[in-house]
């Protein structure tokens, strides 16, 4: 959702595509759309539903000829399962993913840095306990200090 977090993603993928030339690198669109209202602020029922401007986003890629998806939003994944049943590709679960990746490599702990969202929402929790690993989350002032880095660094500019 973050316009940082999508472009940063946008420019990993190339980086991690096994290509000999252009041509074998995947095709890419890229949806920068800051104005899907606060993921965070929508989980703590203080505002709007995000999910009806996500599934616009996947839709209007869909029609672009999209074939499947993935949110750079760890806060967007917690209503996953609503945004996935209303688009008609598969939508990359990134909490899963990153578990299984990280179970993969042999991790047993890891700990959680994110806003509060990922937090609130528990998106890491399941993941973790299905690939049997133990997720730390940071004590409060640890949280405190984590905010600010991701909202005063990160996503103001």
């Amino acid at each position: 959702m973050g316009p940082a977090a999508g472009f940063d993603l946008a420019q990993k993928i190339p980086q991690v595509t096994p290509a000999q030339s252009d041509q074998d690198h995947l095709d890419l669109l890229v949806a920068s759309t800051p104005t899907i209202p606060d993921r965070t602020e929508a989980l703590t029922y203080e505002g709007p539903d995000f999910v009806p401007a996500v599934v616009q986003a996947g839709q209007q890629l869909v029609a672009a000829g999209a074939d499947q998806l993935v949110m750079a939003c760890n806060t967007a994944h917690a209503e996953f399962d609503r945004i996935q049943s209303e688009l008609p590709v598969p939508l990359l679960n990134m909490p899963e993913l990153v578990m299984q990746q990280v179970a993969d490599l042999g991790v047993d702990e890891v700990v959680l840095f994110a806003s509060d969202g990922p937090l609130i929402s528990g998106v890491y929790e399941q993941a973790a306990a299905d690939n049997q690993i133990r997720l730390i989350k940071p004590t409060f002032a640890e949280q405190f200090l984590i905010n600010e880095a991701i909202y005063r660094g990160v996503k103001s500019g």
